[in-house]
Protein backbone atom coordinates (compact mmCIF):
# COMPACT_ATOMS: atom_id res chain seq x y z
CA UNK A 1 0.00 0.00 0.00
CA UNK A 2 2.85 2.27 1.16
CA UNK A 3 4.83 1.33 -2.21
CA UNK A 4 1.30 2.16 -4.23
CA UNK A 5 1.14 5.66 -2.73
CA UNK A 6 4.87 6.29 -3.43
CA UNK A 7 4.52 5.71 -7.30
CA UNK A 8 0.65 7.73 -7.25
CA UNK A 9 2.88 10.70 -5.94
CA UNK A 10 5.61 10.11 -8.08
CA UNK A 11 3.52 10.36 -10.77
CA UNK A 12 1.88 13.57 -9.59
CA UNK A 13 4.84 15.27 -8.87
CA UNK A 14 6.27 14.43 -12.55
CA UNK A 15 2.46 15.22 -13.96
CA UNK A 16 2.69 18.88 -12.08
CA UNK A 17 6.79 19.69 -13.39
CA UNK A 18 5.20 17.96 -16.47
CA UNK A 19 2.20 20.72 -16.62
CA UNK A 20 4.70 23.48 -15.15
CA UNK A 21 7.07 23.13 -18.43
CA UNK A 22 4.49 22.95 -20.70
CA UNK A 23 3.05 26.32 -19.06
CA UNK A 24 6.34 27.73 -19.17
CA UNK A 25 7.07 27.04 -23.13
CA UNK A 26 3.41 28.47 -23.82
CA UNK A 27 3.68 31.57 -26.11
CA UNK A 28 2.26 34.64 -24.41
CA UNK A 29 -0.43 36.51 -26.29
CA UNK A 30 0.32 40.34 -27.93
CA UNK A 31 -0.42 42.29 -24.66
CA UNK A 32 0.87 40.14 -22.22
CA UNK A 33 4.48 40.20 -24.48
CA UNK A 34 4.42 44.04 -24.86
CA UNK A 35 3.72 44.07 -20.99
CA UNK A 36 6.94 42.19 -20.54
CA UNK A 37 8.74 44.19 -23.04
CA UNK A 38 7.30 47.42 -21.06
CA UNK A 39 8.68 46.26 -17.69
CA UNK A 40 12.16 44.91 -19.56
CA UNK A 41 13.01 47.95 -21.41
CA UNK A 42 12.62 51.17 -18.92
CA UNK A 43 12.06 51.84 -15.44
CA UNK A 44 7.84 53.06 -14.18
CA UNK A 45 9.51 56.65 -14.23
CA UNK A 46 10.76 56.89 -17.90
CA UNK A 47 9.40 59.34 -19.57
CA UNK A 48 8.64 59.46 -23.70
CA UNK A 49 11.89 60.31 -25.42
CA UNK A 50 11.73 62.74 -28.28
CA UNK A 51 15.27 64.32 -28.40
CA UNK A 52 18.94 63.30 -27.58
CA UNK A 53 22.65 63.83 -27.85
CA UNK A 54 24.52 60.84 -28.53
CA UNK A 55 28.53 60.02 -29.46
CA UNK A 56 28.33 57.23 -32.20
CA UNK A 57 30.80 55.37 -33.95
CA UNK A 58 29.83 54.07 -37.08
CA UNK A 59 31.62 51.52 -39.42
CA UNK A 60 31.03 50.32 -43.18
CA UNK A 61 31.15 46.49 -42.92
CA UNK A 62 29.57 45.62 -46.23
CA UNK A 63 31.98 43.40 -48.50
CA UNK A 64 31.20 45.52 -51.28
CA UNK A 65 32.63 48.58 -49.55
CA UNK A 66 35.87 46.79 -48.73
CA UNK A 67 38.23 49.19 -50.40
CA UNK A 68 36.45 52.13 -49.06
CA UNK A 69 35.47 51.10 -45.63
CA UNK A 70 35.79 53.48 -42.25
CA UNK A 71 35.11 54.51 -39.63
CA UNK A 72 33.24 57.83 -38.87
CA UNK A 73 32.64 59.54 -35.02
CA UNK A 74 29.60 61.20 -34.61
CA UNK A 75 28.71 63.89 -31.90
CA UNK A 76 24.52 63.83 -32.72
CA UNK A 77 22.11 66.13 -31.07
CA UNK A 78 18.47 64.93 -32.48
CA UNK A 79 14.95 66.35 -32.39
CA UNK A 80 11.23 64.79 -33.27
CA UNK A 81 10.13 68.32 -33.64
CA UNK A 82 6.37 68.86 -34.00
CA UNK A 83 5.46 71.86 -36.42
CA UNK A 84 3.47 74.33 -34.46
CA UNK A 85 1.09 74.79 -37.06
CA UNK A 86 0.57 71.26 -38.82
CA UNK A 87 1.33 69.25 -35.66
CA UNK A 88 3.86 67.15 -38.34
CA UNK A 89 6.81 65.32 -37.43
CA UNK A 90 9.81 66.62 -38.54
CA UNK A 91 13.25 65.38 -37.45
CA UNK A 92 15.63 67.51 -36.62
CA UNK A 93 19.44 66.76 -36.41
CA UNK A 94 23.00 68.62 -35.38
CA UNK A 95 25.94 66.44 -36.07
CA UNK A 96 29.74 66.63 -36.01
CA UNK A 97 31.53 64.51 -37.93
CA UNK A 98 35.01 63.43 -37.84
CA UNK A 99 36.64 60.73 -39.66
CA UNK A 100 40.92 60.60 -41.22
CA UNK A 101 40.13 63.20 -43.48
CA UNK A 102 37.91 65.83 -42.00
CA UNK A 103 35.59 67.33 -39.59
CA UNK A 104 32.59 68.88 -40.38
CA UNK A 105 29.79 69.95 -38.40
CA UNK A 106 25.82 68.86 -40.65
CA UNK A 107 22.50 68.85 -40.41
CA UNK A 108 19.10 69.84 -40.62
CA UNK A 109 17.29 73.00 -39.35
CA UNK A 110 13.40 74.00 -39.97
CA UNK A 111 14.71 75.05 -43.32
CA UNK A 112 16.71 72.50 -45.15
CA UNK A 113 20.10 70.45 -44.65
CA UNK A 114 23.31 72.38 -44.43
CA UNK A 115 27.06 72.06 -44.20
CA UNK A 116 29.35 74.15 -42.12
CA UNK A 117 33.44 73.77 -42.34
CA UNK A 118 36.31 76.01 -42.39
CA UNK A 119 33.96 79.32 -41.08
CA UNK A 120 31.95 79.09 -43.74
CA UNK A 121 28.01 77.41 -44.71
CA UNK A 122 28.20 74.81 -47.77
CA UNK A 123 25.57 73.70 -49.93
CA UNK A 124 24.09 70.57 -49.25
CA UNK A 125 21.95 70.21 -52.25
CA UNK A 126 25.14 70.96 -54.59
CA UNK A 127 26.37 68.18 -56.96
CA UNK A 128 29.57 67.84 -54.44
CA UNK A 129 27.78 67.22 -52.05
CA UNK A 130 25.20 64.75 -53.02
CA UNK A 131 27.24 62.01 -50.70
CA UNK A 132 27.04 64.36 -47.73
CA UNK A 133 23.38 64.32 -48.12
CA UNK A 134 22.70 60.97 -48.24
CA UNK A 135 24.66 60.32 -45.26
CA UNK A 136 22.96 63.09 -43.17
CA UNK A 137 19.51 61.41 -44.42
CA UNK A 138 20.78 58.19 -42.93
CA UNK A 139 21.85 59.84 -39.81
CA UNK A 140 18.15 61.60 -39.52
CA UNK A 141 16.33 57.11 -40.39
CA UNK A 142 19.23 55.67 -37.69
CA UNK A 143 18.01 58.08 -35.16
CA UNK A 144 14.39 57.85 -35.65
CA UNK A 145 14.72 54.44 -35.51
CA UNK A 146 16.71 54.64 -31.90
CA UNK A 147 13.38 56.13 -31.04
CA UNK A 148 11.39 53.57 -31.67
CA UNK A 149 13.93 50.95 -30.27
CA UNK A 150 13.76 53.10 -27.26
CA UNK A 151 10.00 52.40 -26.97
CA UNK A 152 9.95 48.91 -27.91
CA UNK A 153 6.79 47.65 -26.45
CA UNK A 154 5.16 50.58 -28.80
CA UNK A 155 6.65 48.97 -31.65
CA UNK A 156 4.98 45.50 -30.81
CA UNK A 157 1.51 47.64 -30.18
CA UNK A 158 1.57 49.20 -33.44
CA UNK A 159 1.42 46.25 -35.61
CA UNK A 160 -1.62 45.77 -37.69
CA UNK A 161 -2.50 42.45 -38.44
CA UNK A 162 -0.22 41.07 -36.10
CA UNK A 163 0.70 37.06 -36.15
CA UNK A 164 0.42 35.29 -33.16
CA UNK A 165 3.07 34.79 -31.05
CA UNK A 166 5.39 31.58 -31.58
CA UNK A 167 8.62 29.91 -30.63
CA UNK A 168 11.95 30.94 -33.02
CA UNK A 169 15.53 30.66 -32.85
CA UNK A 170 17.00 33.96 -33.86
CA UNK A 171 20.37 32.61 -35.48
CA UNK A 172 23.45 34.62 -35.21
CA UNK A 173 26.54 32.46 -37.36
CA UNK A 174 26.79 29.10 -37.97
CA UNK A 175 26.32 28.21 -34.21
CA UNK A 176 24.74 30.63 -31.72
CA UNK A 177 21.48 30.50 -31.60
CA UNK A 178 18.84 32.93 -28.96
CA UNK A 179 15.53 31.47 -27.99
CA UNK A 180 13.21 34.30 -29.12
CA UNK A 181 9.71 35.15 -29.08
CA UNK A 182 8.83 36.62 -32.36
CA UNK A 183 5.21 38.22 -33.73
CA UNK A 184 5.05 39.29 -36.93
CA UNK A 185 2.75 42.24 -38.93
CA UNK A 186 2.68 45.87 -40.43
CA UNK A 187 3.86 49.05 -38.96
CA UNK A 188 2.44 52.19 -40.48
CA UNK A 189 5.60 54.22 -40.86
CA UNK A 190 9.01 52.79 -40.10
CA UNK A 191 11.94 55.05 -41.36
CA UNK A 192 14.14 52.21 -43.94
CA UNK A 193 17.63 53.03 -43.83
CA UNK A 194 18.07 52.21 -47.76
CA UNK A 195 15.02 53.64 -48.88
CA UNK A 196 13.80 57.20 -50.35
CA UNK A 197 11.72 59.37 -48.25
CA UNK A 198 11.32 59.91 -44.00
CA UNK A 199 9.28 56.38 -43.63
CA UNK A 200 7.40 53.44 -44.87
CA UNK A 201 4.80 51.04 -44.23
CA UNK A 202 6.57 48.01 -43.33
CA UNK A 203 6.04 44.25 -43.33
CA UNK A 204 8.19 43.65 -39.96
CA UNK A 205 8.97 40.79 -37.86
CA UNK A 206 10.02 41.36 -34.10
CA UNK A 207 12.96 38.89 -31.97
CA UNK A 208 12.40 38.98 -28.33
CA UNK A 209 14.57 37.31 -26.06
CA UNK A 210 12.83 34.71 -24.28
CA UNK A 211 15.21 35.14 -20.89
CA UNK A 212 15.64 38.84 -20.57
CA UNK A 213 12.38 39.69 -22.79
CA UNK A 214 14.85 42.54 -24.75
CA UNK A 215 13.86 43.45 -28.63
CA UNK A 216 17.09 42.15 -29.73
CA UNK A 217 16.05 41.75 -33.78
CA UNK A 218 13.90 43.31 -36.41
CA UNK A 219 13.11 42.78 -39.60
CA UNK A 220 11.29 44.68 -41.92
CA UNK A 221 10.25 44.69 -45.53
CA UNK A 222 8.17 47.51 -47.70
CA UNK A 223 4.94 46.79 -47.30
CA UNK A 224 3.39 44.25 -50.09
CA UNK A 225 0.84 46.65 -52.52
CA UNK A 226 -2.37 45.36 -53.97
CA UNK A 227 -1.54 45.51 -57.90
CA UNK A 228 -4.35 43.69 -60.10
CA UNK A 229 -2.36 44.29 -63.40
CA UNK A 230 0.85 41.97 -61.52
CA UNK A 231 -1.29 39.25 -60.08
CA UNK A 232 -2.85 36.42 -62.46
CA UNK A 233 -7.03 37.79 -63.93
CA UNK A 234 -6.72 40.78 -61.57
CA UNK A 235 -7.72 39.25 -58.35
CA UNK A 236 -5.98 41.59 -56.23
CA UNK A 237 -3.22 38.95 -54.41
CA UNK A 238 -0.02 40.57 -52.97
CA UNK A 239 2.26 41.36 -55.50
CA UNK A 240 6.12 40.72 -54.23
CA UNK A 241 8.38 43.68 -52.37
CA UNK A 242 10.04 45.30 -55.28
CA UNK A 243 12.81 46.07 -52.98
CA UNK A 244 14.74 44.07 -50.61
CA UNK A 245 14.72 44.73 -47.01
CA UNK A 246 16.48 45.26 -43.78
CA UNK A 247 17.58 43.50 -40.72
CA UNK A 248 18.55 45.02 -37.46
CA UNK A 249 20.53 43.13 -35.01
CA UNK A 250 20.50 44.81 -31.27
CA UNK A 251 22.96 43.75 -28.41
CA UNK A 252 25.11 44.87 -25.80
CA UNK A 253 21.90 46.60 -23.73
CA UNK A 254 22.77 49.02 -21.13
CA UNK A 255 21.02 50.84 -18.80
CA UNK A 256 20.62 54.54 -19.29
CA UNK A 257 18.72 57.22 -17.85
CA UNK A 258 15.52 54.59 -16.79
CA UNK A 259 15.83 52.65 -20.03
CA UNK A 260 17.41 49.52 -21.33
CA UNK A 261 18.99 50.63 -24.27
CA UNK A 262 21.39 48.91 -27.07
CA UNK A 263 24.80 50.17 -27.23
CA UNK A 264 25.54 48.31 -30.49
CA UNK A 265 23.46 47.93 -33.42
CA UNK A 266 24.18 46.01 -36.92
CA UNK A 267 22.09 46.71 -40.13
CA UNK A 268 21.95 44.04 -42.74
CA UNK A 269 20.48 44.17 -46.09
CA UNK A 270 17.74 41.56 -46.62
CA UNK A 271 17.33 39.84 -49.81
CA UNK A 272 14.17 38.21 -51.18
CA UNK A 273 15.41 34.82 -49.97
CA UNK A 274 15.92 35.62 -46.31
CA UNK A 275 19.89 35.88 -46.99
CA UNK A 276 21.62 39.00 -44.39
CA UNK A 277 24.45 40.78 -45.84
CA UNK A 278 25.87 42.78 -43.58
CA UNK A 279 25.93 46.53 -43.97
CA UNK A 280 26.80 48.63 -40.90
CA UNK A 281 27.73 48.62 -37.58
CA UNK A 282 27.16 51.60 -34.77
CA UNK A 283 28.81 51.65 -31.49
CA UNK A 284 26.78 54.05 -29.03
CA UNK A 285 29.51 55.46 -26.65
CA UNK A 286 27.51 57.82 -24.93
CA UNK A 287 24.07 58.67 -24.41
CA UNK A 288 21.73 61.16 -23.18
CA UNK A 289 18.15 60.73 -22.91
CA UNK A 290 17.12 63.86 -20.71
CA UNK A 291 18.59 66.26 -22.73
CA UNK A 292 16.07 69.40 -23.34
CA UNK A 293 15.89 70.76 -26.71
CA UNK A 294 14.59 72.96 -28.70
CA UNK A 295 14.15 74.07 -32.40
CA UNK A 296 16.51 76.76 -32.53
CA UNK A 297 19.03 74.40 -31.00
CA UNK A 298 19.35 73.41 -34.59
CA UNK A 299 19.73 76.65 -36.30
CA UNK A 300 22.65 76.77 -39.27
CA UNK A 301 25.44 78.73 -38.11
CA UNK A 302 25.53 82.48 -38.82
Amino acid sequence: MTRARNEIAAFLSFAACACAIARAQEAPTLDQLAASVAAAHRVDSATPVTAFRADLRIEELARSAEEHRGQVELSVSFLDWKHPDTGRSYPLIRYKQTDSARSIEQGRDREDYWAYADGKLLDMRSREMATDLDHARRNIKLARQMLQFLDADSVLRALKEPSAVSAEDLVQGRAVKLPCWVVSGKLASFPLRQQEGESAEVEAKLFIARDEHRLVGIEVRPATKQDASATDGGNGKKSAPSQEGEFVRLTEHKTIDGRVVPTRIVHFALDQDGKRRVQLGIDLTTLDLGSKLEAKDFDRPK
